[in-house]
């Protein structure tokens, strides 16, 4: 099997028979797609023989798409309408802080994201202050948790050097290894939350 390097949300989505709307769904299932980030640019990447073995291995008979009915159900109520009684989830994003041009978004959705150089890194930053396993974002329930991964250069939060676990709130400024940095935003499930496009 020749091995393939997918280098947007289309390709991937194309690759797997689905929608880019769609695939984006499957990374909180695990699907093996990786995030690079640099000063200028965010985009995800991913190789075809890791989402064949997923496909087969993860997802088993799950359909990749949801029934024509459900496609119909979808494009009739927006997916900012209110879902009534049900208290509405919260998204993190991580917005990319650019010296130049606009920031690059990153929604975080898996329960455990690791950020970093190594090639495994949900989100891979390629800058060489950066350690391979710099700092990790843990969710539970609707708050999230940044951790320093006994990285070189370390994490700062707000200025602040990084010790322990601690709760991300809405506007906190993340700055890894004094390379890269980030804002927290934190939207609800009525709100828009999709990455940059890549």
């Amino acid at each position: 099997m020749t091995r393939q390097r997918l280098e947007t949300w289309k390709q991937i989505a194309d690759h797997l028979g689905c929608s880019e709307r769609t695939a984006k769904r499957y990374q909180e299932k695990g699907l093996p797609v990786y995030r690079l980030a640099s000063l200028d640019h965010l985009r995800v990447f991913a190789y075809t023989d890791e989402l064949e073995r997923w496909v087969h291995q993860g997802v088993g008979k799950l359909p990749l798409e949801p029934p024509p009915e459900e496609h119909a159900a979808e494009a009739d109520i927006p997916e900012s309408a209110d879902s009534g009684s049900q208290p509405s989830e919260v998204h993190l994003r991580l917005v990319l802080l650019e010296k130049e041009g606009g920031d690059a978004v990153l929604v975080i959705d898996r329960p455990r994201t690791i950020l970093g150089r190594d090639l495994h890194a949900d989100l891979l930053l390629a800058d060489p202050r950066i350690s391979r396993r710099h700092a990790c974002i843990e969710r539970r329930g609707n708050t999230f948790f940044l951790q320093d991964l006994q990285s070189r250069n370390g994490t700062s939060l707000n200025g602040r050097p990084l010790s322990a676990p601690t709760m991300l709130c809405h506007g906190d400024h993340i700055c890894l290894g004094g390379a890269i940095s980030l804002r927290v935003d934190m939207v609800t499930s009525s709100e828009t939350v999709d990455s940059d496009p890549c």
